[in-house]
């Protein structure tokens, strides 16, 4: 099976999730590197789950186009199940 976008783009939000704190923070500046300075304590702490989660929706098409597995799905929706009740954007 081929990669496709979603499924590297799944990756990629995973791997920034799990990824230490240094790295998820140079993430987040290469993502607003125009909020430097005093603009970048308005940067948006939620946007490493945000960036997952808009690619996690797609998760029920990715198995049926066989993109995915039901078992790797099954793992990524127990990453999706450990963030807090809340919608994206909700940090604000």
């Amino acid at each position: 099976m081929a990669e496709t976008w979603r499924y590297s783009s799944l990756r990629s939000t995973v791997a920034a999730l799990a990824a230490p704190a240094e790295e998820q923070s140079a993430i987040l500046n290469a993502m607003f590197e125009e909020m430097d300075g005093e603009n970048a304590k308005y940067r948006p702490n939620d946007e490493l789950y945000e960036e997952f989660y808009d690619i996690f929706l797609a998760g029920g098409t990715m198995v049926s186009e066989g993109e995915l597995t039901e078992d790797q799905l099954a793992a990524v929706t127990k990453i999706e199940d450990d963030f807090p009740d809340t919608e994206p954007g909700d940090c604000f």
